[in-house]
């Protein structure tokens, strides 16, 4: 984008070095804005302290910076980012402020009220969304969360998918006769869903008659009773976990499958990878990123009904005619390098803080 006016200034806040799956692959990418001048801070910089001090210290380093930027766009990404902007906001709140939200918003449970930790969290959150100028989320799912939960007006909320750099192709490993691997790819919690697909798995071999392998990657607070589960169904032998790995796509048996049976996702990064190395993915209506993903790139199936049964029946489905089901990851492996590039999610970005910097009264994205 060209303009006579000055370049903005944006000082970034976001995970620059710690290695992971969303917010340390999007924080490299914002640092490459082509018309806006941007300034890295490292939100995750911890220098080996913990807890509130992280926060102080990285607080105080952040106001002596924005000091030094007096015109400069804060643009804060990842929770310690949300947490560093609201505390900014009440030091310099004159300052313009750009929140990037990457989930879906929901009220304060019973145990984010009062003081509680869960509840001065939750404060720094929502006075961060409510008190910034803008705020981007990865999803129209996230964007309407924020909006119906009065939050944010929807002029105030711009949705630029994240993206991510792919390798340039990824042979489809869809072979006939070969026996089919599901997978789960993530934290092991009850948001995350993983005991459905254990109970799905189960449902595929007494009703439709096959017989996959599961393999599970991740951990969480989840793995102990998912295990249970997956003996009490007689799939101990079944169900592989692997806990944490750092390239989860690096060998890929023929026939995978993702299984994201998520409750909700800001985005599922998962999701864009799995599609992007030719894996179709499986996640159910309602759960926004995941869903919203697989219907633009056609890479899997949206699942309309939360049960093992219609879990079962979608994976049957699609492995029921495995031409098909080439062409369509194929397909969608060509959808997701120019939809969900991290050309197109930079671009994306830079428009939108060029405009906020010239005090456009309406911006990309927003209605």
């Amino acid at each position: 984008m060209t303009s006579s006016s000055a370049a903005p200034t944006v000082i970034v806040v976001s995970n620059f070095s710690k290695p992971g799956r969303g917010t340390h692959v999007v924080g490299k990418q914002l640092a490459r804005l082509p018309s806006c001048q941007v300034v890295r801070f490292d939100a995750m910089d911890e220098r080996g302290m913990r807890g509130p001090l992280i926060t102080l210290a990285a607080l105080l380093s952040l106001l002596r910076l924005m000091r030094r930027h007096p015109a400069a766009i804060l643009l804060a990404d990842t929770a310690q980012g949300l947490r560093l902007a609201r505390l900014a906001m009440l030091v310099m709140p004159s300052r313009r402020y750009v929140i990037r939200y990457g989930n879906v918003f929901h009220p304060p449970g019973p145990d984010e009220r009062g003081w509680s930790r869960a509840a001065l969290k939750r404060r720094l959150y929502d006075g961060a969304l409510r008190r910034a100028d803008h705020v981007v989320v990865p999803s129209e799912a996230a964007r309407t969360s924020l909006v119906n939960a009065g939050v944010k007006p929807a002029s105030d909320v711009t949705v630029i998918p994240n993206g991510r750099d792919f390798p340039t192709s990824h042979p489809v490993s869809i072979v006939e006769g070969e026996r089919p691997r599901l997978r789960i790819v993530g934290r092991l919690d009850d948001r995350k869903d993983p005991r459905t697909a254990i109970e799905a798995l189960a449902v595929l071999r007494e009703r439709h008659g096959i017989d996959p392998r599961l393999d599970v990657i991740g951990d969480g607070p989840d793995r102990d009773r998912v295990a249970q589960l997956a003996r009490d169904l007689g799939l101990a032998g079944e169900v592989v976990f692997h806990g944490l790995v750092a390239n989860p796509w690096a060998a890929l048996s023929p026939n995978t499958v993702l299984l994201h049976p998520a409750r909700y996702e800001g985005f599922g990064y998962v999701v864009l990878e799995a599609i992007a190395h030719g894996v179709p993915s499986v996640a159910f209506a309602g759960s926004g990123g995941p869903e919203e993903i697989i219907e633009a790139t056609g890479g899997g199936l949206v699942v309309a009904e939360r049960s093992a049964e219609a879990l079962a029946e979608g994976i049957a489905y699609l492995l029921g005619d495995l031409n098909a089901l080439r062409a369509r990851a194929q397909a969608a492996q060509r959808v997701i390098r120019t939809r969900y590039g991290a050309a197109a999610m930079v671009e994306g970005y830079d428009e939108l803080l060029r405009a906020l910097a010239e005090g456009a009264g309406k911006v990309r994205g927003a209605s």
